[in-house]
């Protein structure tokens, strides 16, 4: 102190004199630094390591980011997160995601805030170690892990059953399955193929089908399920403005449509084991009771009472024909004969004659509950000389009607047509791909269980539920 005070009061006049008075001020800024502002640079060194640790916490890969993206994506912490935030002493200098890190879950924050209330004298969560994982409490330590186990717990997705699993069957749905052939879009329609399409359209449009399923044969890249629904939808926007349907209306937009199921059949045309077969596949069907039907025919509002038919009943269809009938042909399926032959219906050729009377022993479809077939079919009876049968050859359904009585001879046998209505739509000329006839043995619908088809008796009690 003495150097000190004499260093005060010598004049500086000489180079040693200067020296004396720069080393004082020297001295006396460092008596006064040491007095006063450590206390202020001890807080900005704290603040500066708060910041830094800060940065390097949610910049750890893993654990930092993964906490923020629980956050952002659950609202209920977001709003936590924030207002945790407005309480933050440094909140202008941290980022809003950063204060989010040590928020995990709702559940883990009433546990800090419990541990304040239990201690008031604690250490407050926005101090300097803070976001210190090395000197966190337990419960933040842990944090990072709680939030990766349990954000994945809110979106674990929902059960599902797998795509080759059967879908669980409706009691007295009714599925139609047919078989049409595959034709590339720039190929011109035949007029037969015409009044088929119209055919379908009228079954793909009856509420009373739960399904329709076409068997598309000769299919390929250029000819597909993805081409035939295209060409139906153009033909259905057709018949609509044939018919002047409102497609705007509520009516119109709410109505009740079968379920479309379009299989691409890269083989030729199926035979008729092929077709029971497809019929009987509850990966493809999904109805309770099944029609089998040629692609030619059109159903009216009598197909519901197929869902009446007993679980142990094989039923046959005969064809109303259509001009036999023209008058009682219901609306709209008789529209969509009109649509292809025009609204007179004249000068049609082809074999449109009333099968459904007694005597008559001519049929193309068949009703049957799926799960009689399923399972149990033998292709051996479906042959002749070795080889399958196709349903466009002569005197193909009465040697499938024998196949069916031969393979099921628990079953009852009747035809159904005197029930349910179903209407040939083929006023152009034949399109058989063979004449060939099969061979017999055939059945040609006699014997005591088929009393309905000689003798027609509506829901004749052996037969209907």
């Amino acid at each position: 102190m003495k150097e000190s005070d004499s260093a005060v009061s010598s004049p500086p006049q000489t180079p040693t004199g200067q020296r004396r008075t720069y080393f004082t001020v020297c001295f006396l800024l460092v008596l006064a630094v040491a007095f006063f502002p450590p206390k202020i640079i001890q807080s900005v060194e704290q603040k500066e390591v708060k910041k830094g640790k800060e940065t390097n916490t949610t910049g750890t890969p893993g654990v930092g980011n993964s906490s923020v993206a629980v956050v952002q994506d659950d609202p209920v912490i977001s709003v936590t997160a924030d207002a945790a935030t407005t309480n933050t002493p440094d909140a202008t200098s941290v980022a809003p995601q950063e204060t989010a890190v040590p928020i995990a879950t709702a559940e883990d924050q009433p546990k800090a805030d419990a541990t304040k209330d239990a201690d008031p004298g604690a250490t407050p969560a926005t101090t300097p170690n803070s976001h210190d994982a090395t000197s966190t409490t337990p419960e933040e330590a842990t944090i990072p892990e709680k939030t990766a186990e349990e954000a994945p717990a809110t979106e674990a997705p929902k059960e599902t059953t797998p795509p080759d699993t059967p879908a669980p069957v409706i009691p007295g749905s009714i599925s139609m399955v047919t078989s049409f052939w595959a034709q590339p879009p720039d190929q011109e329609v035949s007029p037969h193929r015409q009044e088929i399409e119209a055919s379908l359209l009228n079954n793909m449009n009856n509420p009373h089908f739960h399904q329709v399923v076409i068997i598309l044969d000769g299919s390929n890249v250029n000819a597909s399920c993805t081409h035939f629904k295209a060409r139906m939808e153009l033909v259905e926007a057709d018949y609509n403005k044939f018919v002047g349907t409102d497609t705007s209306s509520p009516d119109y937009q709410n109505r009740k449509k079968p379920i479309l199921t379009c299989v691409d059949r890269t083989l030729g045309q199926p035979n008729y084991f092929e077709m029971f077969s497809y019929a009987a596949d509850p990966t493809i069907v999904t109805g309770d009771v099944v029609i089998l039907e040629n692609a030619d025919h059109a159903f009216d509002h009598t197909v519901q009472y197929a869902s009446k038919i007993k679980d142990n009943v094989i039923m046959t269809l005969s064809s109303w024909g259509f001009d036999a009938g023209k008058e009682k042909i219901p609306s709209p399926t008789k529209q969509h004969m009109q649509f292809i032959h025009g609204w007179g219906l004249d000068g049609m050729a082809g074999d449109l004659r009333r099968r459904c009377q007694g005597g008559s022993n001519s049929w193309d479809g068949y009703v049957f509950h799926r799960k009689i077939m399923q399972g149990r079919l033998d292709p051996s009876f479906f042959q002749r000389n070795n080889a399958f049968f196709l349903m466009n050859q002569k005197k193909a359904e009465w040697a499938a009607l024998a196949a069916l009585k031969s393979n099921f001879p628990e079953a009852s046998f009747s035809n159904g047509c005197t029930v349910i209505q179903t209407w040939h739509m083929h006023g152009f000329p034949k399109m058989h791909g063979n004449n060939r006839k099969v061979p017999e043995p055939y059945d040609m619908g006699s014997g005591p269980d088929y009393g309905a088809y000689l003798e027609p008796v509506p829901f004749k009690k052996k037969i209907w539920k």
